[in-house]
This record gives C-alpha cells, sequence and structure tokens, in this order.
C-alpha cells in the first residue's frame, strides 16, 4: 500500500499564491486484488515499522526524480515516474520540490486548483502504506480510501502546521489506494506536503501461515447429502479468518456456501462407474497468509448391492505379564464405503480394562498370572457405512514372569536396574498402559532427584469417571531410607515432590499414591477420564546442584 503527500506549491510565485484544492492518490496494482480484511490505522511511524518484516522507503531524492524537480522559478513535472519498482501517475501532472519535504525533496500534485487523483502501480499486491503530511493551514484531514470501498478515517487527528505520521496495514493486501484531503474547497490557501513513504509487500512481523485441512476422504452413495469438514484447519499464532472451497473437478455440484467451514452438497447421481469429485480448500489468516489442501469424495452406485466388511483383529500376540498389550484392528477393510465404527470386547479369559474399546488400536495391561500362564481371547467386530458387521478375534498368551517376591494380585514390573515392582490399582480406576522409566532417559536436568534407583512408574489410568480420583499401590524390591520420597515429572512442571499425596507403610517398602484426574497427579491436567502418571522414589539433590545454587524441588498441593 503506498501513501503519497499532496503539495499544492506554485509554479510560478510564492507559497502565498497557492490555490486551495482536494488531492487523490490511488495507488493500482497490477495483480487482482485480494479480498479487503480488517485495516489498523496508525499515527505512531515506530509502531507501524514494528508490526511489519520487511519495508522500503521512497523518499523521493532517488534519480528516477531527476526530470521533476521543481522550484518556485521553475516547475518541472511528468505524467508519470517510476521508482523503486512503483510508477506514480496524476490525471495532471506529478512533481516534487524541496519545500514539500521534510529534509529535501517531497511530492505534490500539479497544478493547483484542480482536483486530481495521483496513482501508482507495483508488481505485487501491498499490505502497508504510510507517509509524513503536513499542510500550512490547520487543520487538513487525510482519508485513506483502499479499493475504491474500505475507507481509513482520521478524523479526530487532523493534520496541523507540522509533519505528521498517517499509515494504515491492511491484513489482506489491496489493489488501490488513494489518500484524500476532506477538509477544505477550492479556493482556500491551502496546501498539503507528503514525504517519506513507507511500504511493505511482505508478511505482517513473526506471522505464521495458516494450516489448510480438509477433512479426510469420503465414500458416500449418490443422493445422499454430504458435509465437506474444513473445522481442523489452524493457525499457530492467530486464526483462520476465512475458509473458500472450490470444486477441482468441475462437475457442477452447488455447495451450499462455499465461505463456510463446513459446506454441504447432493451427492450427484453417478451410476455403476461411481465417481470422485475432489474439491479444495484455502484457509487465510488474520493477515493474509493462505494455505491450501484437498479431499476427495468417493460417489458410488446406490443400486450397488453393499458387501460386508472384512474384519481384522491383527496377529495373536505373546507377551509377559505385566506387558501393555496394544490390539491392532486397522487392518479391517470394507470395498465401498468404509468402516464406519470398531468394537472391541473380551470373549474368554481375564477380564481387563481396554483404553477404548471404540478405537481400532487400545490398550490393556496384561493381568498377573501364575506359571502356567493364559490365554484372552477378544473379538473385534467392525461395522461399514451401510450398517453390515463382521467380526474376527484375537488371541493374547500371557506368561509367568518369574517373578516371585510378590503378591500375587500384583502385576509385576521390571525396572531398568533389573529389580521388580508390583502395581495394583486400589480403587477409582484401571491400568491400561505402564512401563517403568529410566529416569536418564528425560533431559530435564533441573531439580531432578538423586538416586532414582527404582525409575519412574509411568501409567495411564482409565478411571471410573472423568475427573475421579483412583488409588494406587506399589510394591518396592527393598524397604526405603527416610529420606527417600515420591517425585514425580512432567513437561510443564518439571521434577516436582509428590509426598504430600504418597502414604508409605511402616516398613517403607510399599507406597500408596492418591491420584486424579485433571489434578494432582496427573501430568495432562485434564479431566478427561484418563490419569497419565511418571514417578518414583528418589532423594532430593543436596544444596548447589541445581545449577543455580539452590536445592527447592515444588511440591504439589491439593
Amino acid at each position: 500500500m503506498t501513501r503519497l503527500l499532496m503539495r499544492n506549491f506554485g509554479g510560478e510565485k510564492a507559497m502565498k499564491q497557492i490555490i486551495k484544492y482536494v488531492v487523490f492518490f490511488a495507488v493500482v496494482l497490477t495483480q487482482q486484488p485480494a479480498a479487503m480484511g480488517a485495516l489498523t490505522a496508525y499515527t505512531d511511524e515506530s509502531a507501524f515499522l514494528a508490526a511489519l518484516e520487511t519495508v522500503f522507503l521512497e523518499d523521493f531524492e532517488g534519480n528516477a526524480w531527476d526530470g521533476v524537480r521543481s522550484t518556485i522559478d521553475t516547475v518541472n513535472s511528468a505524467t508519470s515516474v517510476t521508482s523503486q519498482g512503483i510508477t506514480w501517475s496524476s490525471s495532471e501532472r506529478v512533481t516534487t520540490g524541496m519545500g514539500a519535504g521534510r529534509s529535501g525533496y517531497g511530492i505534490y500534485s500539479f497544478p493547483h486548483g484542480i482536483p486530481d487523483s495521483l496513482s501508482s502501480s507495483a508488481a505485487q499486491p501491498l499490505i502497508a502504506a504510510g507517509g509524513w503530511f503536513m499542510t500550512n493551514t490547520p487543520p487538513a484531514q487525510i482519508n485513506f480510501i483502499i479499493d475504491d470501498a474500505l475507507t481509513a478515517d482520521f478524523d479526530d487527528m487532523p493534520i496541523n502546521g507540522q509533519f505528521s505520521f498517517r499509515g494504515v496495514i491492511s491484513t489482506e493486501g489491496f489493489q488501490k489506494i488513494e489518500f484524500k484531503e476532506i477538509e477544505g474547497t477550492p479556493g482556500d490557501q491551502k496546501y498539503i506536503f507528503a514525504d517519506d513513504f513507507i511500504f511493505s509487500n511482505a508478511a505482517i512481523n513473526g506471522n505464521l501461515p495458516p494450516n489448510a485441512d480438509a477433512g479426510p476422504d469420503q465414500t458416500v452413495i449418490e443422493g445422499t447429502l454430504v458435509m465437506l469438514d474444513g473445522t481442523a484447519s489452524s493457525d499457530p499464532d492467530d486464526a483462520v479468518a476465512s475458509f473458500m472451497w472450490d470444486e477441482i473437478t468441475t462437475i457442477g455440484i452447488p455447495l451450499s456456501n462455499p465461505a463456510s467451514s463446513q459446506p454441504t452438497f447432493t451427492a450427484p447421481l453417478v451410476g455403476p462407474p461411481g465417481l470422485v469429485m475432489t474439491f479444495q480448500l484455502t484457509v487465510t489468516d488474520m493477515f493474509g497468509l493462505q494455505d491450501t489442501d484437498t479431499v476427495s469424495i468417493i460417489i458410488n452406485d446406490a443400486v450397488a448391492v453393499n458387501q460386508p466388511p472384512i474384519a481384522d483383529a491383527g496377529p495373536d500376540q505373546a507377551v509377559a505379564e505385566g506387558s501393555t498389550v496394544t490390539l491392532d484392528g486397522t487392518a479391517s477393510t470394507d470395498a465401498e464405503a468404509g468402516i464406519a465404527s470398531y468394537l472391541w470386547s473380551v470373549k474368554t479369559g481375564a477380564d481387563v480394562t481396554l483404553s477404548d474399546a471404540t478405537l481400532p488400536n487400545p490398550t490393556f495391561v496384561a493381568p498377573p498370572v501364575d506359571e502356567n500362564g493364559a490365554s484372552i481371547v477378544l473379538s473385534l467386530m467392525v461395522v461399514d457405512q451401510g450398517g453390515l458387521s463382521a467380526a474376527d478375534e484375537v488371541a493374547v498368551t500371557v506368561s509367568d514372569s518369574g517373578v516371585n517376591t510378590l503378591p500375587a494380585d500384583m502385576i509385576p514390573l521390571t525396572t531398568p536396574m533389573g529389580d521388580h515392582l508390583g502395581i495394583k490399582v486400589l480403587s477409582g480406576g484401571d491400568l491400561v498402559s505402564v512401563e517403568v522409566m529410566d529416569p536418564a532417559d528425560i533431559s530435564d536436568m533441573e531439580n531432578r532427584p538423586d538416586n532414582m534407583r527404582f525409575g519412574l512408574v509411568d501409567m495411564r489410568i482409565k478411571t471410573d469417571a472423568p475427573g475421579g480420583a483412583a488409588v494406587v499401590e506399589i510394591a518396592l524390591p527393598v524397604a526405603v531410607e527416610t529420606d527417600e520420597m515420591w517425585f514425580k515429572y512432567d513437561d510443564a512442571g518439571g521434577w516436582q515432590d509428590y509426598s504430600e499425596h504418597a502414604v508409605f507403610n511402616t516398613s517403607r517398602d510399599r507406597v500408596v499414591l492418591t491420584l486424579t484426574d485433571g489434578g494432582i497427579g496427573d501430568s495432562d491436567n485434564t479431566a478427561d477420564g484418563f490419569i497419565t502418571d511418571p514417578s518414583g522414589i528418589g532423594s532430593q539433590q543436596p544444596s548447589g546442584r541445581r545449577g543455580d545454587g539452590g536445592c527447592f524441588i515444588s511440591t504439589l498441593h491439593q
């Protein structure tokens, strides 16, 4: 966006002979205009510059302006001047003069007393323009008119008898800009000077582009209502300002609202061959940056007979007690419209708790078994878009770990150091995954406890209800010292003392933890029905070991 400062400056006589005029300045770009976004008006040049990534200055001192230098006695002008890739032109003439500048030359229109327009064209759209304006007879009012429609008014900020900055930034760029003096009438001895224009055609400072997400491909039946879904689109630093859908296949099917995040259309009749329609989503952020994504809609003939899906529960598995088992139904298929839903259930064996029985790949923890081991058979049922279903089974064989030092009802775990822990949920939920981590795998050394000899028990508990509390008992390989405490770690809080929520038995070889979904002990701090808690035994660092002279580790409070 370009700003122009106009000056009434008499060619053959002194400034007192200047006639009042109304000035229009238009910037015309060669590309098509972008959809106009919000404008931000500036009267502070520092704030204006701080909002921009890159700028370039037009101070009218370059050699391109040599042919239009004017003095009181000599007027030199031209219909247009090209400087720094921008062409300035006027319905009358363009000229510059020493008296019009803040320092050196400034620009003004010629001749005086005739309403005229000044314009410029650039190789690409601009997003910002600002400049310095002055009038000899205050007040004078300068307004910016962009693409003949959007106006940036400075109604409460008149230009007085000294240079004042005025500028605007458009979030989406523009093709044309006019600077219009609106206070005076022809015949007034009032003139306007303009100098030191700042332009930018770069992104807003620090702005990152949005991420377009047109949603997953869909398979539908002809004649059905289809909804496109761009709601997963995002922007990392502001917001998605607009959506626009275009049909790439040009079948000519109208969308309910192409500018909506979720437009709909009716799938056309396609016959036995079927049809694939492709749509492109363009998202634009608050500052005009864009991203695109496409989605394919597979349309099948309604007459064709729907075939049932094929369920695949994955290969049989053999695991040790205490292992986290991941089921896998992702190989299930459907020839027509795809799999609509999954449902896992325990058919025979221990009634293990699945993390989410409706997912294609839920998890559970292999239960404790005796030396004979045990087998758990799970069934997967899949349903296609037409309502037909199919089932498959998978067998999980659980073997004894050989650990005989723990109560039979506790799940045995092996630490990275080869010791054995036991764990069980006493109330409030069930384990759906668990492992013992090596604390050395966590790079955060700030406040890390000493002597975490049994590692970190990284558990995930499915609570009986979202927001509920769970009580967990952990059996330790040996009794721990009185100065050893229970610590937990998460990315947000770092290493934390969890002693207030950990109760040791008298012999200090067992500890009971109280954890709350979305609260104390839950690393994701979200009441979503799951508690995530990596924690373990350790000793607080002695003074001077933290790296900053202290030894404080934050304590979790209710």
